[in-house]
């Protein structure tokens, strides 16, 4: 009970001595932002893991933002009887600019690539469903490259290779039309579309080539250094793939695609522990999401759970029968399933 007198005690500290803390206070809200921003240490530390705060990460961000709005952007612009001079205003105005300029990147860049995105999130793992999808788009405008290269992924998942051969002609002959303050995201879009369908079809070199013109684009987007890690992984280079999948990880926490490469992660390095941690966090907040239930069996196999395993594998396999990595994951443990 303590805890709310001391709250009201920092409150009112807080009105009464607005203007004496507002530099420190500012200034430390900036520090801590990139810290939190920036720290593999913090993304790493045990108490963010146990108490489950490692996945609010982007929640913690904005708390921090409204922070430095409250302590630095306000008093600058609107107190300047407070002592703010023209360095600390134009302090403010940098991070205004730089947060707006970074919202409207996103926004723009989240309406471009809609229409591809919601196929995908809307036929997630069914093939023939998302190829459909595609095709109808390709319907209303056979001129859309970034359809085209979509296109791709599913024509390699159902292995339809003459109509894909046509799809990655299309995708490469054609000009992309693109937005000048997006460019870079959509052509790492592009790139990384093009990269999935390799390696769907398990063909490793082309999908590194086509992921590493991605990140040439946008190093710093979840999708193609979630990729470019996941395919090293596949391939079993551990290490290299694990830069890849922390650094998409540490900027991107909240996404499940990207919580679920960092369990599978964990899983290769035999950080069981961890692994499930995070497959049980999606399993809470997004059971809809196919795959997590993929990962969960394979984890439970390697760790001889067979039963436990069964029921994820099969849960996975009523929801996406056409996948070939569940007869991957069958395949490499079918020696312990027969035993069983």
């Amino acid at each position: 009970m303590a805890t709310y007198p001391l709250a009201f005690l920092l409150i009112i500290i807080s009105i009464l001595f607005y203007q004496y803390l507002v530099w420190p206070l500012g200034i430390f809200s900036l520090i801590l932002l990139k810290m939190i921003t920036e720290s593999d240490q913090i993304m790493e530390n045990n108490i963010l893991w146990d108490t489950g705060l490692i996945f609010h990460k982007n929640k913690i961000e904005w708390i921090i933002l409204v922070l430095i709005i409250w302590w630095l952007i306000i008093p600058a612009l609107f107190m300047p009887y407070m002592g703010f001079n023209y360095i600390v205003l134009a302090l403010a105005l940098i991070i205004i600019v730089i947060i707006s300029y970074k919202i409207m990147i996103n926004l723009l860049g989240y309406w471009s690539l809609k229409p591809y995105h919601d196929v995908f999130s809307n036929t997630i793992c069914d093939y023939t469903q998302s190829k459909a999808a595609l095709q109808s788009l390709l319907e209303k405008n056979p001129e859309d490259i970034m359809a085209w290269a979509a296109l791709t992924v599913p024509l390699s998942g159902l292995k339809e290779y003459d109509e894909l051969n046509r799809a990655q002609n299309k995708a490469l002959q054609g000009k992309l039309k693109t937005w000048p303050l997006i460019k870079k995201l959509q052509m790492s879009y592009f790139y990384s579309l093009l990269a999935i369908s390799h390696e769907n079809l398990k063909e490793y070199d082309l999908a590194q080539d086509y992921v590493d013109k991605a990140l040439e684009y946008d190093d710093t987007g979840a999708m193609p250094l979630n990729l470019k890690g996941y395919i090293l992984l596949k391939q079993q280079k551990i290490e290299e793939g694990a830069e890849y999948i922390n650094k998409a990880f540490k900027l991107h926490v909240s996404q499940k695609e990207l919580q679920l490469s960092k369990a599978y992660l964990f899983g290769k390095e035999g950080n069981y522990k961890r692994s499930h941690q995070i497959m049980d966090y999606i399993l809470a907040h997004h059971p809809e999401y196919p795959y997590v239930y993929l990962r969960k069996g394979e984890l439970l196999l390697e760790e001889g759970k067979l039963d436990e395993a069964k029921v994820y594998l099969n849960k996975f396999k009523m929801i996406c029968p056409q996948d070939a990595e569940l007869q991957e994951v069958v395949d490499k443990y079918a020696y312990r399933l027969d035993s069983n």
